[in-house]
């Protein structure tokens, strides 16, 4: 079946986003899929290549230069701190964890009875941040286990980032042959289902992209935190403790009352002469008719 021509327009110009290929396969054209996909590793690759070589700002250009920045690393921490007091020890890093902009994505606390008070918390901590937050955490107590990793997706991430470039540059070009170059129901159609498929690329493309980016700006710290000694649950009250806690309570409530009635007390004071003339009135005037009725 021959295509339309409008088929044809959109074949070559999806046969457009295509890299040379090598010169034995150069007879064998790929389809609009391939052809992305090649272009996005080509320059993938090639941006990948440049970022790795590129030597760190400030340092010369020799065998020791490390080029540590613009890698994308993904840090993660475990550590694992005995601790004398929980409950402090929990409330002091707190306070150091808001203070560097983190906070607590997860916890789970265990206080059993003979036993010894355990809690495993993520923290998420701002990656310029880590070191510092780690040594003040460790000063809280004795440290049983440490342990940091970080992963590099730079190749990953420069190469998905690419292929989104290419994405949106194809999505363009289809904008523009949608608003232009089609006639006919059929021809209108193949462009918007490939513009759909290329959409969603982008989408998925973006998602991963923000995924990255919050993981790595935000490390996470896997901590946990045991104390030395076993926890013992406070023993429970006897006859005599209950007497005492229910003779206080009404005493408590007794001076509750007490005080509220001198609130009251004192409250009325301003009115006490207004009422008092008002009485006297009211009284004088019953009096009277008392009087005249007698009369």
């Amino acid at each position: 079946m021959m295509m339309s021509k409008w088929t044809k327009l959109l074949v070559a110009l999806l046969f457009t986003s295509l890299v040379a290929a090598c010169a034995k396969d150069e007879a064998m054209p790929m389809d609009a899929p391939e052809a992305t996909q090649a272009v996005a590793d080509g320059r993938a690759k090639q941006e990948a290549g440049e970022l790795a070589a590129s030597p760190v700002p400030g340092k010369a250009k020799d065998e020791k230069a490390q080029p540590a920045q613009g890698r994308k690393l993904i840090q993660t921490a475990q550590l694992h701190v005995e601790v004398g007091d929980y409950g402090a020890a929990r409330k002091r890093l707190d306070t150091l964890l808001a203070s560097y902009g983190g906070f607590v994505a997860d916890a789970r606390i265990d206080h059993n009875d003979g036993e010894v008070s355990h809690a495993s918390l993520t923290l998420r901590v701002p990656s310029d941040k880590l070191s510092i937050f780690l040594n003040e955490a460790a000063g809280e107590g004795k440290v049983v286990q440490e342990q940091l990793s970080a992963q590099d997706i730079t190749d990953a991430y420069v190469d998905t980032n690419a292929r989104l470039k290419n994405a949106r540059h194809l999505e363009t070009r289809l904008q523009e042959l949608l608003a232009t170059k089609t006639s006919g129901v059929k021809d209108l159609l193949e462009v918007e289902r490939e513009l759909a498929r290329v959409r969603g690329e982008i989408e998925r493309y973006e998602a991963q992209i923000r995924s990255w980016d919050e993981r790595v700006s935000m490390s996470t710290i896997e901590l946990q935190l045991t104390t030395r000694q076993v926890y013992a649950a406070a023993p429970p009250k006897t006859f005599g403790d209950r007497i005492k806690a229910t003779l206080g309570g009404s005493w408590e409530a007794l001076a509750s009352f007490g005080r509220a009635a001198v609130l009251v007390a004192v409250a009325l004071v301003p009115w006490a002469l207004p009422l008092g003339l008002m009485g006297l009135a009211l009284r004088a005037l019953v009096r009277r008719f008392g009087r005249r009725r007698t009369a």
